[in-house]
């Protein structure tokens, strides 16, 4: 039995959040979905996410990024409502009741407040699912993701931190 469990599909006031498997499952979605996405992962966007998430080149940059992460984590695609416009992902992996959580939102969606509604969408969302912790890691240089994380009640865990990269964590039960 996997351990990869899921926090489900949740909404916000102004977000909804919903696995992406099943616009993967269909050609002609999938396409749709790669083609909204092109326009959020941007250099700047992408700016601060470790290696394996950046996006490579060539024709297929977009396919191949969509296929990898869909290998390796459960991944949420984030609409505004009621416009429902791409606006970014999350990213969770679970592990031992532990949901490691990392999320990018579109540049023209930045300082609006969706990041910290996406948070506490999330925190119920993993608190319905049963886990008993999240942590996310930030980059050093990215301290305006740092305040949004504490600003949702993570703290910062000094003993998994490193000069590159803090993470932050909530206990949930």
């Amino acid at each position: 039995m996997s351990d990869r469990l899921t926090i489900g599909d949740f909404t916000t006031d102004r977000l909804r959040v919903e696995d992406w498997n099943g616009a993967l499952a269909h050609p002609d979605t999938r396409v749709t979905l790669e083609g909204e996405l092109q326009k959020v992962l941007t250099p700047e966007v992408l700016a601060h996410l470790p290696g394996p998430l950046q996006l490579g080149s060539g024709a297929d940059a977009v396919k191949d990024w969509v296929s990898g992460r869909a290998e390796e984590s459960d991944v949420f695609t984030i609409y505004g409502q009621p416009s429902g416009e791409l606006i970014g992902l999350l990213i969770v992996f679970v592990e031992e009741g532990s949901g490691h959580i990392g999320y990018l939102l579109g540049k023209d969606h930045w300082g609006k407040g969706y990041a910290t509604e996406l948070l506490r969408g999330l925190i119920k969302a993993a608190q319905r699912a049963g886990l008993v912790r999240l942590a996310g890691g930030v980059g050093a240089d990215n301290p305006a993701s740092a305040r949004v994380l504490e600003k949702a009640g993570f703290l910062c865990d000094r003993d998994t931190s490193d000069d590159a990269t803090n993470v932050y964590v909530m206990t949930l039960f």
